[in-house]
């Protein structure tokens, strides 16, 4: 039997204060499909921080055209998200999460985003498209109502 992928796209501004709006539409998406709600918590965190990321690290504080794509692909066993943009490129696939105890020694506010995107999600891919797009694929896998 083939599996039914539902694909549904949310475009936002780039800005920090409609993150919650994204993770209202993952949450939504997630809980019709079966995702148990330990695991949705999970993806939105991964979602949210990768979001958070390009808001404060991909974008100049002064471009007044930030935006967020997400593209969200659900069927009975994964649910990608991919995150699109057009700010300043960062293969996170190349990043090495520095390390917990050295974060907290220096005492620094951050710094564990990328290390609980690579955790949480099973599968995480990076791609600059043609027309200058950024995507961050992030996968993850499930059986419904386990």
């Amino acid at each position: 039997m083939e599996q039914k992928i539902k694909t549904v796209v949310v475009q936002t501004p780039g800005d920090i204060g409609y993150l919650h709006r994204i993770r209202e539409f993952i949450a939504g998406m997630a809980t019709e499909a079966g995702i148990e709600q330990h695991e949705i918590d999970n993806i939105e965190l991964a979602v949210d921080e990768a979001c958070t990321n390009v808001i404060e690290h991909g974008y100049a504080h002064d471009d007044s055209n930030k935006e967020l794509t997400i593209r969200l692909e659900i069927d009975s066993s994964k649910l990608v998200l991919t995150v699109i943009d057009r700010a300043r490129p960062f293969n996170i696939l190349q990043y090495e999460p520095r390390d917990i105890n050295d974060l907290k020694t220096e005492g620094r506010d951050g710094g564990l985003g990328i290390r609980l995107i690579k955790h949480i999600m099973d599968e995480i891919d990076y791609q600059i498209k043609d027309d200058g797009q950024n995507e961050l694929i992030m996968t993850k896998y499930f059986t419904p109502g386990t």
